[in-house]
């Protein structure tokens, strides 16, 4: 492969030569032409995990409530840059000057410039590629340098670099020369270091991230230099990253968003997505992050609010969100149960609670054979039922019920066994000092749960649609019951994709029994298609959680209504604008919506982003009457032959023969609806 160059000042440098650009060997070989080696400071060796170095104001002014701060620091700086420009004929200052023109007192003054750069030292990080060329520099023996066009002084850089691992020879500021209008900005400092080093402009390299200051000054002085993008500049061009998602957390301008930009510009240049890019560690941290992120601290604000004192988070989900609230640091007690929904529902056919039927026995194509669903449910048919079996799923439905006190044989102890471990877990508190956790949407355990109990308990979840279960003590964070309405549609559109964040890879809970230690759960033995999932799960988990300990030092001040709005924002922009690569990695990982042992399909299969183009669209194919208004379909007919349909779009999914016929009649961006249709009705 040919050398390919570049022009560095009066020289030709060679920056690649097979081992990709700026690699180990091919720094070292270019920095053996000089004896300085120089660093901007800020966005070279040091980044910030903020997308705008200004939002550390809108942190101080939240941390030590200082009303109105940011927007006094940045008058301030700009009323000092002023006067430096009337008494220096400079631009440039310094905090000092800054602070003076907050605070008359000299007091308020010193400790305001503490507060700032203790701040800013909490923010900074080592950059990796700067850290790199240091290292490389210190090896062969070579004067490293920093040159920073900042208000803050040399020594309060230094003691900066030094915390972070960067002990240069020398420090440079413009704040310390701006009375003589010495920076980068004009070339000054350059020829100033010369000087100060008493060396030629050609034997110093300068590394930097400000075309001009950096890179065009530098040359026009005769230093060698190398043009770098910041952090922040390089997250915006990466297309691995979905550009939906990126504008419109720029576009909110929040802290809180800013924090989420900044530590992702972090974590990508420090290679924690991996060199092939990790889709599903990235959709955790992004998404599973925030809404991590918004969701707890939605939970702690209701729960305080209402006088809550456990929180008691429903398995397998709450495994995960019970670990999230113990990175992210809450005032609450969050508590885990086993309540798997077979595990709630199942108990209440002991009670004759026939609502549960049609969750625990969906639909599906094909003869309905009774001794076979009760072995996906873990059941076995007594000798004196008939095994019936019927290709009419009402029909099915209705033998079921018909069995009446038989349940209560074939349900055995088990539920009385369940309904004793709940009140074992819950009885120290009263009713209205608990809440049920769960990700959410029909809310059929937190219903079996009320009624296994004879209570009314409270409960938090991401969201619920309009058929959820509701006891007017529920609290929605994303939608309830189907409002707002646009929000619902988006999100409900791909609930396996939310579902994701909070799913567990420990094994399932069947049911509980009683044993001499109490009651022991009984577990679900896992498959290849659970193993498979459990890999995506594992990687989203951690990047969620990842972004929960890069947080957790802030979250005493991010704002829940902040959080969940952008949450909803990326989730939105995922699931309605993926990129390629994240439709087909995300969209391949293995799910399944029933209860018990039952087959897993790609969540492409429901989460159809071309469908969601058209709002007005997706509403009215969610309402079963316009489609009956459309195809003159009478009231007898319209749910058998939806059904009909959707039952081979369901189970023919492979072959797409159901969706050719469907297609013609209701439009491609209605076939995916039908499904989920009969799933709500179920």
């Amino acid at each position: 492969m040919e050398n390919s160059k570049i022009s560095i000042s009066h020289r030709i440098i060679n920056i690649q030569d097979g081992k990709g650009p700026f690699s180990p060997e091919i720094i070292e070989e270019t920095l053996k032409n000089f004896s300085v080696v120089s660093f901007d400071v800020f966005d070279t060796l040091l980044f910030r995990n903020l997308a705008d170095p200004k939002d550390v104001f809108k942190i101080i002014e939240e941390k030590y409530n200082i009303d109105n701060f940011y927007a006094k620091r940045i008058a301030a700086e700009a009323l000092s840059r002023e006067k430096s420009k009337i008494q220096y004929d400079s631009y440039e200052t310094s905090i000092d000057q800054i602070y003076s023109m907050i605070y008359d007192d000299h007091n308020k003054k010193d400790f305001g410039v503490e507060m700032e750069v203790s701040e800013e030292e909490d923010l900074l990080f080592p950059h990796p590629f700067g850290m790199l060329v240091y290292k490389i520099a210190k090896k062969l023996g070579l004067k490293t340098i920093a040159i920073s066009d900042m208000y803050l002084s040399s020594e309060q850089i230094k003691k900066i670099l030094i915390k972070n691992g960067f002990y240069l020879d020398h420090v440079f500021s413009s704040s310390d020369w701006r009375k003589e209008d010495i920076g980068k900005y004009n070339g000054k400092s350059f020829v100033k270091v010369c000087r100060e080093l008493n060396v030629f402009p050609e034997e110093i390299i300068h590394f930097g991230d400000n075309i001009q200051s950096d890179f065009i000054n530098a040359n026009e002085k005769g230093v060698a230099s190398i043009h770098l993008p910041s952090a922040m500049e390089e997250l915006m061009q990466d297309d691995r990253i979905n550009p939906t998602v990126k504008s419109a957390l720029k576009n909110m301008d929040t802290l809180e968003s800013s924090l989420l930009l900044g530590n992702l510009s972090r974590r990508l240049k420090e290679g924690y997505f991996g060199v092939g890019y990790n889709v599903a560690r990235a959709f955790g941290y992004i998404q599973g992050g925030l809404t991590a992120a918004a969701f707890l601290s939605f939970m702690e604000e209701e729960a305080l609010a209402n006088g809550k004192k456990a929180l008691f988070c429903l398995t397998r989900d709450g495994f995960t969100i019970k670990q999230a609230a113990e990175i992210f640091g809450t005032s609450i007690d969050f508590r885990v149960i086993w309540s798997s929904r077979r595990m709630c529902l199942v108990p209440l056919l002991a009670k004759n609670a026939f609502w549960v039927l049609p969750s625990l026995f969906p639909y599906r194509s094909g003869v309905l054979r009774l001794s076979e669903e009760l072995k996906r449910l873990h059941l076995t048919l007594p000798e004196d039922v008939e095994d019936f079996e019927s290709d009419n799923y009402h029909d099915f439905l209705k033998y079921l019920e018909s069995m009446g006190s038989k349940w209560r044989e074939i349900i055995g102890s088990e539920a009385n066994s369940y309904r004793d471990y709940l009140r074992s877990e819950m009885d120290q508190y009263e009713d209205e000092d608990i809440a049920l956790v769960d990700v959410g949407w029909g809310l059929t355990s937190h219903k079996a749960i009320d009624q296994l109990l004879g209570s009314c308990l409270s409960g938090f979840y991401l969201g619920t649609h309009d058929k959820a279960y509701n006891n007017d003590r529920i609290k929605n964070l994303f939608f309830s019951y189907g409002e707002p309405k646009k929000i619902c549609t988006a999100l409900m559109s791909a609930v396996e994709i939310l579902e994701l964040i909070f799913s567990d890879a420990s094994p399932s809970a069947v049911r509980v029994s009683r044993s001499k230690f109490g009651f022991e759960p009984e577990f679900e033995k896992r498959d290849s298609s659970d193993l498979s999932r459990d890999i995506f799960v594992r990687e989203v988990r951690a990047g969620m959680l990842d972004f929960l300990k890069d947080i957790a030092p802030y979250r005493s001040i991010l704002k829940a209504d902040a959080l969940k709005e952008a949450a909803e924002a990326v989730c939105i922009a995922l699931i309605e604008n993926p990129t390629a690569q994240e439709y087909s990695f995300l969209g391949n990982i293995p799910h399944v919506r029933e209860v018990g042992k039952s087959q897993f399909y790609p969540i492409s299969y429901w989460w159809n982003p071309q469908s969601n183009a058209d709002q007005e669209e997706i509403e009215k194919s969610l309402e079963v009457e316009s489609l009956v208004e459309e195809k003159n379909l009478s009231q007898e007919s319209k749910l058998d032959f939806v059904a009909e349909g959707t039952k081979n779009i369901q189970r023919s999914w492979h072959n797409r023969i159901a969706r050719s016929i469907l297609t013609p009649i209701f439009g491609h961006s209605r076939i995916n609806k039908l499904s989920d249709f009969v799933y709500d009705r179920n």
